[in-house]
């Protein structure tokens, strides 16, 4: 067993599929193949300023998010949905998406969870 509180952990400069981190993005690897994990959980946090911080991508990962806090938006080439807390999104290997903060006043705080990372 592993316990660590998120806030303890520095924010990441870059990730896997994301390339650099944009600024008012803290992003954070909690758990992943180096705990022995077969999945990667990340806690990200998005200053509510209405930007996606990057455009339409893909990977050869599955996600899943988990939103906790704050409103926010979520791309794909079919359109948009709005998000809020409690909302679970899942995102299959190779499907375009993209996700940020709607603007407003609260942060935007989700749970990212990831297969194995570029397998």
């Amino acid at each position: 067993m592993k316990k660590v509180n998120y806030r303890s952990i520095d924010p990441m400069e870059s990730a896997p599929g994301v390339g650099k981190v944009s600024a008012g993005v803290r992003m954070r690897r909690i758990f992943g193949e180096e705990e022995g994990a077969s999945f990667t959980m990340r806690v990200v946090e998005h200053d509510p300023t209405g930007l996606l911080p990057h455009g339409l991508h893909s990977h050869s990962w599955e996600h899943q998010f988990f939103i906790v806090s704050g409103r926010g938006v979520f791309l794909t080439e079919e359109g948009s949905t709005e998000l809020g807390p409690g909302d679970c999104v899942f995102v299959a290997k190779a499907e375009p998406h993209t996700i940020g903060p709607a603007a407003g006043t609260e942060p935007f705080f989700f749970v990212d969870c990831v297969s194995k990372v570029g397998k």
